[in-house]
């Protein structure tokens, strides 16, 4: 799947269980000054969710990588990141299985490499 058609099916489930989802999955909607932003901000039952997507093909930006580890110290039952590269993630999500941190095992790598 694409990144877009992850993130049009992550919403579409988000809001059928009353999640306010905030998208800025486009440069055009990112703040000034803030790279790396992540492409989704969901809050839902007392918990703000930072989530990128990433579709078949996509790879993290430097500039995303150092926003996640900026994050990271932070993240909290309150505060989570996830990294979502297919549909289940935000099934997972829904169902109450998120971690703090949710990456799928196959970008781990590329987050916690030695800069």
């Amino acid at each position: 799947m694409t990144g877009a058609e992850i993130s049009a099916a992550g919403d579409k489930l988000l809001h059928s269980v009353g999640a306010v989802v905030l998208n800025f999955g486009s440069n055009r909607y990112t703040p000034a000054g803030m790279r790396g932003w992540v492409d989704k901000v969901v809050f839902w039952r007392g918990t703000t969710y930072l989530i990128e997507v990433k579709g078949d093909g996509d790879n993290l930006r430097p500039d995303q990588i150092k926003f996640y580890r900026m994050v990271l110290p932070h993240l909290s039952h309150c505060l989570r990141y996830v990294l979502a590269d297919s549909e289940d993630v935000f099934v997972l999500l829904v169902e109450g299985g998120c971690r703090p941190v949710e990456v799928p095992e196959r970008w781990l790598d590329k987050l916690t490499e030695a800069t």
